[in-house]
């Protein structure tokens, strides 16, 4: 407020001027522009931060599976497996069935004639090999095509092939015995033939072995 005799500020409600000493009983209150206490409000909020959501998941790894016969090559070494399908079956199988019909003409052997007796394992050992002949020959065609049972009809073939000939062999030397002859050779070659048979089994069995995933048609 201000005294109005002197215009002297005073404060608000002040009964006498400090200055002059006049009574202020109509004193007006001195303007004071009010004081704006707004404080404006702080922001206390953060702006979020977009992070792109992760994505935590693995993409699926696919991988096909083969049921064609093409990588069997890449995979492992196959070249006895060409070899023995491509040449050495269809050989045999033409060879074992020329012996056999040879056998069962009776033109084989000359000593036939000599010796009676062995007519009746040449025409066997005939029969037995036009047999093993054919099971060389779909031997050769299920290994070619992968089938499941390949390789055991292999086994079974070169098995049957081997004390089937043992067994002929074995036979045609105890009839020359009979006859005095030297039969040496027959039981030589015989055991011979035996040994090698299993050997070569052997090695082809373990062979397939390694491959019989290859092997499930």
């Amino acid at each position: 407020m201000f005294c109005p005799n002197c215009g002297a500020q005073l404060p608000d409600g002040a009964a006498f001027c400090s200055v002059c000493g006049q009574p202020q009983q109509n004193a007006r209150p001195a303007y004071q522009q009010p004081q704006q206490n707004y404080q404006q409000p702080q922001q206390n909020y953060q702006q979020p931060y977009y992070q792109q959501p992760q994505q935590n998941y693995q993409q699926p790894y696919y991988q096909p599976q083969q049921n064609y016969r093409q990588p069997v090559y890449q995979q492992l070494p196959m070249k006895w497996h060409k070899f023995l399908c491509y040449f050495c079956l269809w050989l045999s199988a033409v060879l074992n069935i020329v012996a056999g019909i040879q056998y069962l003409n009776g033109d084989a052997r000359l000593v036939d004639v000599y010796v009676p007796e062995l007519e009746t394992p040449n025409g066997v050992y005939g029969i037995f090999a036009i047999l093993i002949g054919i099971l060389c020959a779909v031997t050769a065609i299920l290994l070619l095509k992968f089938k499941k049972n390949g390789p055991r009809i292999l086994h079974f073939t070169l098995l049957n092939s081997a004390v089937g000939t043992v067994v002929i062999m074995v036979w045609e030397a105890l009839i020359l015995s009979g006859y005095g002859a030297d039969a040496t050779v027959l039981y030589v070659s015989a055991g011979i033939t035996l040994v090698a048979s299993l050997i070569v089994i052997a090695l082809n069995k373990t062979y397939y072995n390694k491959r019989a995933h290859l092997f499930v048609r």
